[in-house]
């Protein structure tokens, strides 16, 4: 199955001791064109290695920006 690039699922951890994670789909993707455009983002880890880690590392404020983007990423998983 091929994905988008861009944000395309949110990853909860399973619990703050474990490595493992939940992803869930987004209905609506935030495609990798849309984060190119924000300054905000400009360290964002799928922007600087997109063939990097998945899920991808996301920071509280790079978090923020894109919940603002995308109400999805607000809602708990």
């Amino acid at each position: 199955m091929c994905h988008p690039q861009g944000v395309v699922a949110a990853a909860r951890a399973l619990t703050p001791e474990t490595l493992g994670a939940w992803l869930v789909p987004l209905e609506e993707p935030l495609l990798r064109a849309e984060l190119l455009g924000r300054p905000d983002l400009s360290s964002l880890e799928v922007l600087r290695m997109p063939a990097g880690s998945n899920p991808s590392f996301v920071t509280p404020a790079q978090l923020a920006v894109l919940a603002s983007m995308n109400e999805e990423l607000a809602r708990p998983v």
